[in-house]
């Protein structure tokens, strides 16, 4: 065997000592991003169920909800109470859910969550051997995605019920049941035997059906950027902060022979938003709108005390129910708002001029109180969110129709933290 002398050996240098580390930074160092988590609460409620002679408790509720509720992958748990255990040959838990969209034209109904879980006996248990435990405790984790029949995979929707006012009538509904029934087969929950002879012929079964909500939190990868009462110097300080969307309204072709020669005269709105787009369902957005265009153009949206047009933002959902093939759209108000006009304005005896001018109104919309979910896509039930802009003429014998924009935004459930705005 060979072997090396001790002096051969290369010198060691000990490594130098790791430094320390804090989420923090330092007063030499600077903070450039940072993507804060939500952070799970964690609640010692709990909701009992009653049914025959079992008891389902769920824990880590909040006591003052009404019904449990569960987040996106939520963990639930628990332990179901058998009052009599000796003749319990199997307890099974089942996770159900359903989503159901009604309309004039037809239906739909799709499941969305079929989960099945024995808790007892486990692989490794012999019903026959040893007996049930009084108490069989339950841990399950929500699916975070359901598959449709065409093994499409969206994100598991939200609970929600919705109703709208159309001709026929419309309604849309997700809704979630976790159930410990007694049943025959394997999708029985809990099963006893009233007899040893023929006990498959002889057996009870008893259901607790706990109904539940869906709640997965979302909240924007940006904040809000912070507002003075000048739009116009908040865009020159921060211009990356905001989206401008447009459109053109052009005069309308039967006033081409009109003595105020606006025949070939338009004018641009402009739609200005924060630039994330994504907005929490209890933030105020804010909203600047501009209306550009030439002196004679721009007094169609002036009345006669000098007064500016109205313009109205509206927070509009639009449900698109795919039935038959065929897609259906229903619209629901979620929130609006009358802007304010903001200075410099114009008057309606100025002198005629050629020359590029503006007006400007400025406000903030809201979700009204009661809506909960935000944008999803469900596949067959899809909720998109828009800002509609409405701009109407000071008269109804106007050169300009009244006009309307939309830009697309998408609703969350949360805010961006406060302690990192």
């Amino acid at each position: 065997m060979l072997s090396v002398a001790a002096s051969t050996l290369p010198a060691y240098t000990p490594s130098s000592q790791v430094p320390s580390y804090s989420p923090e930074p330092s007063s030499d160092e600077l903070l450039v991003e940072h993507n804060p988590r939500i952070k799970a609460r964690v609640l010692g409620g709990t909701r009992i169920t009653k049914s025959g002679l079992d008891t389902v408790v769920l824990t880590n509720q909040d006591p003052n909800a009404e019904v449990p509720s569960y987040g996106r992958s939520g963990l639930i748990t628990g332990f179901v109470d058998l009052q009599v255990r000796e003749k319990v040959s199997e307890v099974v838990l089942k996770l159900k859910g359903k989503m159901v969209a009604i309309i004039e034209r037809g239906s739909v109904s799709n499941k969305v969550l079929d989960e099945s879980y024995v808790l007892w006996p486990l692989p490794s248990q012999n019903a026959a051997a040893e007996p049930c435990a009084g108490s069989v405790p339950f841990s399950v984790v929500l699916p975070a995605k359901f598959q449709r029949d065409d093994h499409a995979k969206f994100p598991l929707p939200a609970s929600y019920n919705a109703s709208f006012i159309t001709m026929g009538g419309s309604s849309i509904k997700i809704a979630y049941t976790h159930c410990i029934p007694r049943p025959l087969t394997l999708s029985v929950v809990v099963t006893r035997n009233r007899g040893r002879k023929f006990a498959a012929l002889l057996s009870s079964k008893n259901t607790t059906n706990v109904p539940f909500l869906h709640t997965p939190l979302t909240r924007p990868a940006r904040p809000i950027p912070s507002s003075s009462s000048s739009f116009l110097a908040d865009l020159k300080v921060m211009p990356d902060e905001w989206r401008q969307s447009s459109t053109v309204a052009h005069a309308r072709p039967q006033k081409a022979t009109s003595p105020s020669g606006l025949a070939s005269e338009s004018v641009d709105l402009d739609l200005f938003t924060p630039t994330a787009g994504v907005f929490a369902l209890k933030d105020a957005i804010p909203i600047h709108v501009q209306l550009a265009g030439s002196l004679p153009s721009l007094r169609e949206f002036i009345d006669s005390t000098g007064g500016t047009a109205q313009v109205e933002v509206t927070l509009v959902r639009q449900l698109l129910i795919q039935i038959q093939g065929c897609l259906e759209p229903t619209r629901q108000t979620l929130g609006r708002v009358v802007l304010d006009p903001t200075p410099p304005s114009f008057s309606s005896s100025s002198p005629s001029s050629k020359s590029g001018a503006a007006l400007d109104w400025t406000g903030s919309l809201r979700c009204m109180p009661g809506v909960t979910v935000g944008s999803f896509d469900a596949g067959v039930v899809k909720a998109q969110d828009f800002i509609v802009v409405d701009v109407r003429p000071s008269s109804s014998t106007s050169h300009f129709a009244p006009i309307r924009h939309s830009h697309s935004i998408r609703l969350v459930t949360d805010s961006w933290p406060d302690e990192y705005t």
